[in-house]
């Protein structure tokens, strides 16, 4: 396999475990703060619970948009469904990792920071994404690069 088309299947690779991550963070229990059972989700915690963390569900719902959209077209670079010589498609899914991995932070940032299992999934979905974004550059800076000799 070559190297180009190893490092795009590395992006989509972590972007895609960064999305089941984020899924997962979204839809359990665990993120810190005070209910009745003790345990407190995303979009609800309960009659007495004071906690809001609806802006953070929604910007992980958007985060996981943008992904989709990003894997979708990194797999059509990978396949060669588009031109490696499109720069503005490229840059468009640069854009859309990195939004996505600031929506994931953001959103765990603005969540109480504890010890429960949804705010470290959160955590790990983002530094995936960042890591996902960071393969997807070297691929596009490898891509966009005439060479001398």
């Amino acid at each position: 396999m070559e190297q180009n088309s190893l490092t795009l299947l590395i992006s989509i690779v972590l972007a895609a475990v960064g999305i089941l991550f984020t899924i997962i963070g979204v839809a359990t229990p665990g993120w810190a703060g005070a209910s009745s059972t003790g345990k407190v989700q995303l979009f609800r915690c309960g009659s007495p619970c004071p906690l809001n963390y609806t802006a953070a569900g929604v910007l992980l719902l958007i985060a996981i948009l943008f992904l989709v959209i990003a894997i979708v077209f990194t797999l059509m670079f990978w396949r060669g469904m588009i031109s490696n010589s499109s720069d503005i498609i490229k840059n468009i899914v640069l854009f859309l990792f990195l939004l996505a991995a600031i929506f994931i932070t953001v959103a765990y940032s603005r969540a109480m920071p504890s010890g429960l299992y949804s705010y470290h999934i959160a955590v790990t979905a983002g530094n995936l994404v960042f890591l996902s974004a960071l393969a997807f550059t070297y691929w596009l800076g490898r891509t966009s690069v005439t060479y001398v000799h």
